[in-house]
């Protein structure tokens, strides 16, 4: 069966991501990798809107004052705060690696994957590896929007990885469309 989760389901709780009690959360998979000492490598699912982008940003990175924050004004990082978590995730790593999906070459994962396709405009066909790169950049160019991005510092603690461990073939065409 294919199913997607939304932004709201990946800040919940541990085991409650996709409707039914299953499935690794934000919260609890950044806990374990800030209990262990080790810096995370995010896989997040392509499937999320930019505002739910945005929402990530916000969640990630975006300070709550009880003093002066309501939850109307940020929903997000008032629902991070509201699990227990004072300071923005971002605030707990030197460095996190983020990666759209997981083996979005591998045909098994259909249809979380990328295919050819062809620009409607130019008529230009890009490759599957090609694609993922241009998603890649539309994404970047989402998170980047969050005023959180900048105040967090994140240019400098992100690092986007294209293709996860197939770096030599897959993640080296896509890069040809995002440096």
């Amino acid at each position: 069966s294919t199913h997607a989760h939304t932004m709201e389901q990946l800040t919940n709780p541990a085991g409650s991501i996709s409707g039914i009690s299953m499935g690794n959360t934000l919260p609890q998979t950044l806990g374990m990798m800030e209990k262990a000492g080790v810096l995370p490598w995010l896989q997040v699912e392509m499937y999320m809107t930019p505002d739910e982008w945005l929402g990530f940003v916000e969640y990630m990175a975006a300070p709550y004052d009880t003093l002066k924050d309501t939850p109307a004004s940020k929903p997000w990082a008032y629902k991070r705060h509201s699990q227990g978590r004072t300071e923005p995730w971002s605030d707990a790593f030197r460095r996190i690696d983020f990666e759209i999906s997981n083996e979005t070459w591998n045909g098994l994962f259909r249809p979380w994957v990328f295919e050819e396709m062809t620009d409607g405009k130019t008529g230009r066909v890009y490759n599957r590896c090609e694609v993922y790169g241009i998603f890649q950049e539309h994404v970047i160019d989402c998170l980047k929007a969050s005023p959180y991005w900048k105040a967090a510092g994140l240019d400098d603690k992100v690092r986007f990885v294209l293709g996860g461990w197939r770096v030599q073939d897959y993640g080296l065409k896509a890069a040809t469309t995002s440096p």
